[in-house]
């Protein structure tokens, strides 16, 4: 009799367990079976990242714009990207595709136009000083030719100084301005016959003699390379030629201080 009691209880244990588990089964939603603590962890990670993201496309776009307003190049006209939810994890790809565009059109121009904007005044007025001084200095030959008398110093105590260099040319031959400058004389004089005389700044001048002709007037801006006489043979002159002079503070100097070793086209029309 105790045994039959003992298999009876057992049995309603069992079943009474098995009762349980089914009725916690149908009170649980279909498809819950793992705990919730881990997908709560990753939709926090997964805002986290979306939020990261939002701020670094907005960090680009100031970027973006910084560029825009240095290197001159048009606002692209793309659409506004989706706002960003906590459930948005990934951004508009086009608009990023667009601000990399504007990156890469700014990048090649960016480092010359930020030194050229943002360097400060007296950088500038330096920078400003030096190419008037490179453009101001008579350094490229005056007529195609021939040279046929030095430069003498006055120094020397055998030989007549010679104040500049004769240059044997045709008769016609286009004389041109050495540097850039302002016409101080364009007349006659008694020893060098129709004479240029310009004053290029920083204590240079020029001087071309024997012309055949004058092409500027007193008080014209000239231009490295540009005509301002034709070769002649007037004043003390035996035969078609110019006489070049270089002047430095009131001190005619040998102009080939400050000419290339060998007479080129492009230093006749003044390119640097």
């Amino acid at each position: 009799m105790s045994r039959l009691w003992y298999w009876l209880c057992a049995g309603f244990t069992v079943v009474l367990l098995v009762g349980v588990g089914v009725v916690l089964g149908l009170q649980m939603p279909a498809g819950v079976g793992v705990s919730k603590e881990p997908l709560a962890g990753q939709l926090e990670t997964s805002n986290r990242k979306t939020e990261q993201l939002a701020l670094e496309l907005s960090e680009m776009k100031q970027v973006a714009e910084s560029i825009r307003h240095l290197a001159g190049v048009r606002e692209f006209e793309a659409t506004a990207p989706a706002p960003v939810t906590e459930y948005t994890t990934v951004i508009d790809a086009d608009s990023i595709a667009a601000e990399e565009t504007v990156l890469a059109l700014g990048e090649t121009r960016l480092p010359f136009l930020m030194r050229e904007r943002l360097a400060p005044p007296e950088e500038k007025n330096i920078g400003e000083r030096q190419e008037t001084l490179f453009r101001s200095t008579p350094f490229i030959w005056p007529v195609r030719g021939w040279v046929t008398r030095e430069f003498l110093s006055a120094g020397d105590p055998i030989v007549r100084p010679h104040a500049g260099m004769d240059i044997a040319a045709r008769e016609g031959t286009p004389v041109m301005a050495a540097g850039d400058g302002i016409v101080v004389f364009s007349d006659w004089d008694q020893d060098l016959g129709w004479l240029v005389v310009i004053e290029h700044g920083y204590g240079f001048t020029s001087r071309y003699g024997h012309n055949s002709s004058l092409r500027v007037e007193k008080g014209n801006r000239i231009k490295r390379g540009q005509i301002v006489a034709l070769v002649g043979n007037t004043g003390r002159s035996s035969a078609p030629h110019l006489h070049y002079e270089v002047w430095k503070d009131g001190v005619p100097v040998d102009p080939r201080k400050y000419l290339p070793e060998v007479i080129q086209w492009n230093d006749l029309q003044g390119a640097g």
